[in-house]
């Protein structure tokens, strides 16, 4: 992902609107490696989350550049974990194929 098309994900993103899981994956790891997008993203969260704060008359402090951190190696975390599983998945279908065709060649052979 540029950083053009990470920009047009970010107001997604911290909405969670970024429903597509590929898409999902590139910003998380645009985030992570790009420096420019990664304080942009930081700026835009810090608002967002500066302006609900306000609204509710909370007076706490926050930190604002771990919570964004912290959300966004969760995420990746979380869809590294989804993507474990779907191997997993496609590994037990593939080898319960493997197990049908192995037991009709077997009770083949033994009908000869």
């Amino acid at each position: 992902m540029n950083c053009r098309k990470f920009q047009n994900y970010i107001n997604s993103f911290l909405n969670n609107e970024l429903l597509d899981r590929d898409i999902l994956k590139e910003f998380i790891i645009h985030a992570l490696s790009c420096k420019e997008c990664y304080d942009e993203l930081e700026i835009y969260y810090t608002l967002q989350v500066g302006l609900e704060l306000a609204e509710s008359d909370a007076s706490m402090s926050f930190d604002f550049k771990g919570e964004i951190e912290r959300m966004l190696i969760e995420m990746d975390y979380g869809i590294k974990t989804a993507d474990r599983v779907e191997w997993i998945e496609k590994s037990v279908r593939y080898t319960a194929n493997i197990v049908v065709v192995m037991t009709g060649i077997m009770c083949l052979i033994k009908l000869l």
